[in-house]
């Protein structure tokens, strides 16, 4: 009878153990990452965006050198939209580097704009662009504002399925 009640209990024992450990890693990877506000965070942070037209709103979004992505609120408050990898992370910010975005001069903003800032404490360097008659940043610039906008938005999508489904699931 012993025998036959060893295989379950050594499974039942080792997938608490697996379960557990997992659990672990998970609380020790979020506390590796200290989580700031964009006005609080001292590193650097690429702010991205697009406004003007006929309503002449501004969309706003902060990626943090420690992986947070923000989208600023019509109240000068910010929503933390996700978390990216490191690894993630990094690959925007050498990017950033390669634009060399503090080398360039570039504010000739159109009826309808887009931007690109790279800031570090109270250090900003803003490239603003949209006027087509005054030209284009490099192909680079506009080519890493490009898939920053669609990381944030693919982020926020995510984010509202994910409530959606939590509210479905709630129901």
């Amino acid at each position: 009878m012993l025998r036959y009640l060893l295989l379950p209990i050594t499974m039942l024992v080792a997938g608490i153990a697996i379960v557990s450990c997992k659990s672990q890693k998970e609380v020790q990877t979020q506390k590796e990452v200290q989580k700031f506000m964009p006005d609080e965070f001292m590193q650097k942070q690429i702010v991205f965006g697009n406004g003007g037209g006929f309503t002449g709103l501004e969309t706003t979004f902060v990626l943090q050198q420690n992986g947070q992505l923000f989208k600023l609120n019509m109240d000068s408050t910010y929503t933390e939209l996700g978390m990216l990898s490191a690894e993630e992370t990094q690959k925007y910010f050498d990017k950033l580097e390669e634009c060399k975005v503090k080398e360039v001069d570039f504010n000739n903003p159109g009826n309808m704009y887009f931007f690109l800032e790279e800031k570090e404490g109270t250090d900003t360097h803003r490239l603003v662009w949209g006027d087509e008659r005054m030209g284009m940043p490099a192909d680079s610039i506009n080519s890493l504002h490009g898939q920053l906008i669609r990381l944030a938005r693919d982020i926020k999508e995510r984010a509202e399925d994910s409530d959606k489904e939590n509210t479905e699931e709630t129901k």
